[in-house]
């Protein structure tokens, strides 16, 4: 959305047009004439890449979205870190110490690589920083001990493209199957409820493991990552969301149910807190199978239709005209 709102020049280590959105093929994107993705080693090159543009003299702005892009702030500004929170493979426990040996040593290399660079950057080289949530916020205050030039700006969802429909029989969750998602929870709740039905859109290393889980349990669908109308339909169609994500960052897709009017079953934590009206638009609950089969239980298909013009009234707090409006007026403020 970006890119196509400023007609943007792009500068990535490298671009695949099978993982991205067709119409960015139209832009002008350059990318590292070395296309190595052997893991760590691909890490240290896109690192050395952003480090090495020298953009300033060319553009009034410079706009970084990601990890490695912030990497260039020391010699481009004035420059605006997009979509910031502390990355969980620096920061979270649970995800670096994750896997197995080989996994293990490759992330406490990649630690020892950066970690240091990386908060240096954020405290002292970053112009403006837009947090993705007052929950990261936080946290990028107490890390980086950083408060100048900080604000939250939720990131866009084009709510418009969400409808509602009479529910059908079933309840959605939308991830990508990783640990930090907890959408095993999810699944030994509907395991405990054959009389409910799960649908499940997503892909991931968890895939497997969840899919042998749910054998058997002829209630629980998974159907593989879907776009577009397809998409659209299951939110549109579904009784509620679900959302269990260990200290989502934000949570693009809960808005996005509450777009379609259909409530959402989150957790308690993170993002989920500041997009959920808890009992208006939907129920922050425990990370916890029991909680969750309490939720499912209470949240009926009639109480759900109750929701749905709170939840669409919630989505547009954050759709994508708000995000603009806040970006451009920050855009403006700093090229004045």
């Amino acid at each position: 959305m970006l890119v196509k709102k400023y007609k943007a020049d792009i500068f990535t280590y490298f671009f695949e047009e099978t993982k991205t959105f067709k119409e960015l093929k139209s832009f002008n994107i350059s990318e590292s004439c070395l296309q190595i993705k052997i893991p760590l080693l691909k890490q240290l090159l896109a690192k050395n890449f952003f480090e090495r543009l020298n953009l300033e003299k060319n553009y009034d702005i410079i706009l970084m979205y990601g990890f490695y892009s912030i990497f260039s702030a020391k010699k481009n500004h004035p420059n605006i870190w997009l979509a910031a929170a502390p990355p969980k493979n620096l920061f979270l426990p649970e995800y670096y110490k994750a896997g197995n040996l080989i996994r293990k040593t490759g992330m406490k290399i990649f630690r020892t690589l950066l970690l240091k660079e990386h908060i240096d950057t954020v405290k002292n080289h970053l112009d403006m920083v837009f947090a993705v949530s007052n929950f990261q916020k936080r946290n990028i205050e107490k890390i980086y001990k950083r408060e100048r030039n900080l604000k939250v700006v939720y990131p866009p969802v084009e709510t418009k493209k969400f409808y509602w429909k009479p529910a059908e029989d079933y309840y959605l969750t939308v991830s990508r199957l990783e640990p930090l998602k907890r959408v095993d929870i999810i699944v030994k709740a509907f395991i405990k409820m054959p009389n409910k039905k799960l649908v499940i859109v997503g892909d991931g290393s968890q895939r497997k493991y969840l899919e042998k889980l749910a054998r058997g349990n002829s209630n629980i669908q998974f159907t593989g990552p879907l776009y577009g109308r397809d998409l659209l339909e299951l939110y549109a169609k579904c009784i509620a969301f679900i959302f269990m994500s260990k200290q989502e960052d934000f949570g693009i897709a809960p808005v996005e149910a509450m777009a379609a009017g259909k409530p959402v079953i989150a957790v308690n934590e993170g993002g989920p807190k500041e997009t959920v009206v808890n009992g208006i638009t939907g129920i922050l609950i425990k990370p916890t199978v029991s909680a969750l089969i309490k939720s499912v239980k209470w949240l009926t298909p009639e109480k759900a239709e109750k929701m749905k013009k709170d939840c669409q009234k919630r989505a547009k707090l954050f759709d994508s005209s708000v995000y603009f409006s806040q970006v451009d007026k920050t855009i403006r403020e700093m090229i004045k």
